[in-house]
């Protein structure tokens, strides 16, 4: 966004609420919302505007402009569900399919709770346990994910200690299918889907 078009926004606001802002109040809110496109951030103030009569923060803002970039993310039952309708649909014949059919998030979910095949051979018993599992798993994912939205790329905090790279060895022993990351060992039967981690 260029400080021209934020400076409208701005304007915009002070009159809105009928504060003003100085320069140095300015340029750090420019600072908080020069990576984003106008207008996204100029959608989020009028939705803010008009929706409520509080004084508006930095966080709110741009919480409001990265859903109207990205989309509200899924709650973490509907992401259940549809991991549900994948696996009756797609079963444990087409697992590549039925994971392919997710979104990104659910699908990491999925893949942190035992894998799509896993899934498939969920009984109804236990149903609600699994899904409390997924619950937890996805909603950690949400967390980071709107966390990583919300903030500007230049100041998101440095991964310590990540691996220089994900890269993965496999290897098929009759079966089984070994897969080994810097981080993780997980071996699947080649019909079915994780056996262990």
């Amino acid at each position: 966004m260029k400080p021209i078009e934020f400076a409208q926004l701005m304007a915009g606001l002070a009159s809105a609420t009928r504060k003003d802002f100085g320069e140095e109040e300015m340029d750090f809110w420019l600072a908080c919302f020069e990576d984003l496109p106008f207008a996204v951030v100029k959608s989020a103030f009028v939705r803010f505007v008009t929706s409520g009569d509080e004084w508006p923060t930095v966080a709110k803002i741009r919480r409001m402009a990265t859903e109207q970039e990205h989309g509200q993310m899924h709650s973490s039952g509907d992401a259940f569900e549809t991991v549900v309708k994948a696996v009756r649909r797609f079963g444990s014949y087409a697992m590549n399919e039925g994971l392919n059919s997710l979104d990104s998030l659910t699908r990491r979910a999925v893949e942190q709770t035992g894998g799509f095949g896993w899934y498939c051979e969920i009984s109804a018993d236990n149903r609600q346990i699994i899904a409390a599992q997924f619950r937890r798993a996805y909603e950690g994912l949400a967390d980071r994910e709107q966390s990583l939205r919300q903030t500007p790329a230049e100041h998101r905090p440095a991964i310590v200690n990540s691996p220089p790279s994900a890269t993965v060895e496999c290897e098929r022993r009759g079966n089984l299918i070994v897969q080994a990351t810097a981080n993780n060992l997980s071996i699947h039967r080649a019909d079915r889907g994780k056996v262990s981690a």
